[in-house]
């Protein structure tokens, strides 16, 4: 004979902080977010990545309730662009009713609706759009960018398009690291001498760096 059993969960309501526990985790996040000090860093290193996109313009199919002006051959059709609830008449119905004794029946009405297409012209077209055909990149830990060899360069209907990304690392004392980002300009004008700032709260936490 198989035995029922029956198991009963302990559910605890969840703990709530205490005063005291409240107040000391305010105390350290305060103590954290104030006790800001800064210690000088050493440029440590470079980095540097640069990409390149070779686009053509190449036609593409669109569809939509709007045709952009630069739009060839133009599809169109009718399709259902939303639904509009409109009434539909009356429902009937009858309920029981007793008084004094004697049952009557009573009519009720409910309106009734219902969902009504509205239709609008829907269109298929073509147009050029810039599409990516080839790509490539470069990267390095010196002071000296270069794009790739590989690079070619556009004919008609092409475009090059070209992006760069520079960041510096420094270093403290104690070899802890901090890494910022620049533009080419700017990290091209970092000489190994520069001496920064950074900034660390009295948690360790970093906050970044001061020229």
């Amino acid at each position: 004979m198989a035995l029922d059993e029956t198991y009963h969960a302990r559910v605890e309501a969840p703990r709530v902080a205490s005063r005291h526990e409240v107040r000391t985790a305010w105390l350290a996040k305060n103590h954290c977010d104030h006790a800001i000090q800064r210690v000088p860093v050493h440029l440590a290193g470079f980095a540097w990545s640069r990409t390149w996109s070779l686009e053509a313009l190449k036609p593409e199919t669109f569809s939509g309730w709007k045709v952009p002006s630069d739009a060839r051959e133009v599809h169109e059709s009718r399709q259902v662009h939303h639904y509009d609830r409109v009434k539909d008449g009356y429902d009937v119905h009858y309920r029981t009713v007793w008084k004094h004794g004697k049952a009557k029946m009573v009519k009720q009405k409910t309106r009734r609706h219902r969902d009504e297409p509205v239709y609008r012209t829907w269109y298929e077209y073509v147009r050029d759009t810039w599409q990516q055909v080839d790509h490539g990149s470069s990267a390095g830990k010196d002071h000296a960018p270069r794009w790739p060899s590989s690079m070619p360069h556009p004919k008609a209907r092409q475009r090059l398009v070209q992006d760069g990304s520079y960041s510096a690392t420094f270093a403290d004392d104690q070899g802890r690291t901090w890494k910022a980002t620049y533009d080419l300009e700017a990290w091209q004008a970092l000489t190994p001498d520069v001496v920064m700032e950074a900034r660390i709260d009295g948690c360790g936490r970093q906050h970044g760096l001061v020229p």
